[in-house]
């Protein structure tokens, strides 16, 4: 099945022990310790903008249906223990701003409801496991968020990373780092589809479309003739 690849727009982590502090295109999951005290809780806030020309493949039509979607990033730090439980869940505010999110807010001025992040569903949040090595590793089963961003949210699909339990009683670190947004392995989210029919037509920008018209009726002369030559060629006698 044909697969289109999106990079992400925006990216941002932010830290429940420094909520003023904005870590712009940061991936930084989970908590750390550090002389006995926490040094940091981190959330990730991710953003891709499924109307814009992907990275690989076409853009999505109304006709086509998606089959699966992941979200892919690339683990460059992994610390404490591995496969501990995360969620990935709609970001509720469309217009949070990767440059100035903090803990406290969703962009500069502008409180979240909820510190740490106003979230919301549907479409229902992802369950996920931490990575046990460094590379890329795979958050499956998005293609909910991917339907839900293209029907109900002008393509915008926003999550926000959250690990299942933020601290340890014995002070035991659990985190990951990933590439940042402009790294050459930094987050992209990967689609496969059912393509529609008449499959539409790539075109160098990314956008798609389908032939009609005047293009569609030579397209079609252009088959019939090649079709009335083949049998022409077959037709001869050997």
């Amino acid at each position: 099945m044909p697969q289109s690849t999106w990079d992400a727009d925006a990216m941002g982590t932010i830290d429940g022990t420094n909520p003023g502090t904005a870590y712009a295109s940061a991936c930084d999951l989970g908590f750390f310790y550090g002389g006995g005290a926490k040094a940091f809780v981190r959330r990730v806030l991710i953003g891709f903008d499924l109307n814009s020309a992907p990275s690989a493949g076409r853009m999505l039509v109304p006709s086509d249906a998606v089959v699966s979607a992941s979200l892919v990033l690339c683990a460059t730090v992994v610390v404490g223990p591995v496969g501990w439980g995360a969620k990935a869940s709609r970001v509720a505010r469309a217009d949070w701003d990767d440059a100035t999110a903090t803990w406290s807010v969703y962009k500069t001025g502008s409180p979240w409801t909820a510190a740490g992040g106003d979230v919301a569903s549907p479409p229902p949040e992802v369950s996920f496991a931490s990575p046990s090595s460094l590379g890329d590793f795979t958050i499956t089963g998005m293609d909910a968020h991917v339907t839900d961003a293209l029907a109900n949210r002008s393509g915008l699909l926003l999550v926000r990373l959250k690990a299942d339990v933020e601290a340890d009683a014995g002070g035991v670190s659990r985190y990951v780092s990933g590439s940042d947004l402009h790294a050459p392995a930094g987050p992209r989210l990967v689609v496969t589809y059912a393509s529609a029919d008449p499959a539409p037509i790539d075109r160098p920008d990314g956008a798609v479309g389908v032939a009609t018209g005047a293009r569609a009726s030579r397209l079609s002369s252009a088959a019939r003739s090649s079709t009335a030559a083949v049998r022409a060629r077959a037709s001869r006698p050997t």
